[in-house]
């Protein structure tokens, strides 16, 4: 009878708390973005205010009008200018807005078009031992440490908070690029293993 309780206490466990904690984490996200587009939102009040949730509304037709503005007038250029001549000269600012912008288009506009050159499984300095990392970049020659070497920049992420890691170098030997997909990567990650890539 005992067994009997605890297991079936075990499968409610499963089912609510993996919900709940997802649904925590998307309230979360979401009450951010309410807060940070809310100038954005008091402008447009009148004709918005009645719709549900009518801050995504706002944040999507700002974000595609900003990207087709751009893509029309073919601003590019001119945005490049403002970033080399304006943005690289604020101390600390440049930092966090070029690292923040060169993570995101890592990860959604996907440069790298093969998927086995952006996950790895990257050799630690112990024998046989692996873990998975999500290959950045390949290190510039001049910042080699071995300069007639190949070394690659990888994030490792951790088990079971994927947002911290390591960031390390690796030399091209030490690491066997896979096919799994970034999405694939994280999910193994994640749940320690036990979900693995449908291939």
């Amino acid at each position: 009878m005992f067994n009997f309780i605890i297991s079936r206490f075990l499968d409610g466990f499963l089912i609510i708390i993996p919900f709940a904690i997802s649904i925590t984490i998307i309230k979360f996200a979401f009450n951010i973005f309410s807060k940070w587009i809310f100038p954005i939102h008091i402008l447009f009040l009148n004709k918005f205010s009645n719709y549900f949730y009518s801050e995504f509304i706002i944040l999507f037709l700002t974000l595609f009008l900003t990207g087709f503005i751009f893509n029309f007038l073919n601003l590019d250029r001119l945005y490049k200018f403002f970033e080399e001549k304006i943005l690289k000269k604020i101390p600390i600012f440049k930092i966090l807005y070029f690292g923040i912008k060169k993570i995101l288009k890592m990860i959604f506009k996907k440069e790298n078009k093969n998927n086995s050159e952006l996950v790895a499984w990257v050799k630690l300095p112990y024998r046989n031992i692996y873990c998975l990392g999500l290959m950045t970049t390949k290190l510039d020659q001049k910042f080699s440490p071995e300069k007639d070497k190949q070394f690659f920049c990888f994030f490792i992420p951790t088990t079971p908070n994927p947002i911290t890691g390591y960031y390390i170098i690796v030399e091209e030997n030490d690491c066997v690029f896979t096919n799994l997909t970034r999405e694939e990567a994280i999910s193994m990650i994640i749940s320690g293993g036990i979900i693995k890539p449908e291939n």
